[in-house]
């Protein structure tokens, strides 16, 4: 962490410290599905109750809510989920700004994305929201220990460290150094990339494979390969208008020996398209059925994929190993097969580094009742791979 500041840098005694968490937990009927990401911080609101801090107000997102309100985005639940794990009483603020502080040492404010400056482009405007939430707070020091949003240039976690004394958390500081061996892997490695969408991740699976021995691909973007491939894909998602961006990765010849394509697709067919996924029951669908992807029928909708022996092979021998995203709609028992492969393929080797990142892996391991060392960000653990560095840390070296 050179050139940053951790807690050890600082007196937080009877100091109010404002804490910026990454609490974007997956919540269902009101409960949270897995608290991985509200137990990674308690070391570091451990240490700062122990070194004497007097009141620890904890700010974060949850989900997407548009910059307005949302009951459904509200981290109410967190803290209750919080004060059962902590053993002591949490307060709950209402709002992220312009609250009356309570009493109680531990304090949790609403969703700073329920404002739209939160994630604006416009730096006045952020920097005038992080003003705000300085303010409201009354706090003397700023940490960050929220790794999981530190990819991005938002208020809570980029243009707050103007306005207050600021350094990193225990996890911060214990993400950044064990993903360091990540960036530049000896031997052979293999990074695994799954996950609905391939909006955002041409360039990454473009850098990966300039790092990486294998790119395996999976989840719902290998239809968007597949039609970039000539391939009929029935009615499974595709993202159309990045079909010519995969097909141009896909013509440079330097990787696309290195990109893994699953050849096994699980198909079935919707009763009610409009349905949320996630949320499909079996009498919602048709019985599923394995075909090959060059088989899937008109009609039908791919909801996991299977990783090819190639790709098990190559996550048998791999050094490295990165796991970024599920392979199928894993909260569904008939499309979790593909992901449960991917983790049993990673459980096997015993000689490899291992990550596994993102939100959606974390519910998947939790799903299988499964173990392996993570990173509590999805795109924040890619982009410090790609790049080696985050704009959250980069403006703490300011």
């Amino acid at each position: 962490m050179q050139g940053i500041k951790t807690l050890r840098d600082y007196d937080f005694k009877d100091k109010r410290v404002l804490i910026r968490a990454d609490f974007n937990v997956t919540i269902k009927n009101g409960k949270i599905t897995d608290a991985t990401r509200i137990k990674a911080v308690l070391p570091t609101l451990d240490d700062l109750l122990k070194r004497g801090a007097k009141q620890l107000i904890i700010m974060s997102h949850l989900g997407r809510p548009e910059g307005k309100p949302d009951p459904e985005s509200s981290l109410k639940p967190v803290a209750a989920a919080l004060q059962a794990l902590m053993k002591r009483n949490v307060a709950f603020c209402e709002d992220c700004i312009g609250y009356t502080l309570p009493k109680e040492s531990l304090v949790v404010i609403e969703n700073v994305r329920f404002h739209p400056e939160e994630t604006s482009k416009n730096e006045e405007e952020r920097k005038q929201f992080a003003k705000k939430i300085a303010h409201s707070a009354q706090a003397h020091i700023y940490v960050n220990d929220a790794f999981g949003s530190s990819h991005r240039k938002h208020a809570s976690v980029y243009d707050i460290v103007k306005e207050l004394p600021s350094c990193v958390g225990l996890l911060m500081e214990k993400e950044v150094e064990y993903l360091q061996r990540f960036i530049s892997p000896p031997g052979t490695s293999v990074a695994i990339l799954g996950g609905a969408k391939i909006e955002d991740k041409i360039d990454m699976i473009l850098g990966l494979a300039q790092k990486y021995t294998a790119v395996v691909i999976g989840g719902g973007m290998v239809f968007t390969f597949y039609r970039a491939q000539g391939l009929s894909i029935g009615t499974s998602m595709v993202n159309a208008d990045k079909v010519k961006d995969v097909q141009t990765l896909l013509s440079n010849q330097a990787y696309t020996s290195k990109i893994l394509l699953p050849q096994q697709v699980v198909v079935t067919s919707l009763k009610d398209p409009k349905k949320k996924l996630k949320s499909l029951t079996p009498a919602d669908y048709s019985t599923p059925q394995v075909v090959m992807n060059t088989a899937i029928p008109e009609g039908m909708i791919g909801l996991d994929v299977y990783p090819d022996q190639k790709s098990l092979d190559a996550i048998a021998h791999a050094d490295t190993i990165y796991w970024n995203g599920p392979f199928g709609v894993f909260e569904v028992p008939d499309f979790m097969k593909g992901t449960a492969m991917v983790v049993d393929a990673i459980s096997r080797n015993q000689k490899a580094n291992v990550v596994a990142g993102g939100g959606d892996t974390l519910d998947a391991l939790a799903k299988l009742k499964k173990e392996l060392p993570i990173s509590t960000g999805g795109g924040a653990s890619s982009d410090l791979i790609l790049f080696g560095d985050l704009p959250a840390l980069k403006i703490l070296r300011a």
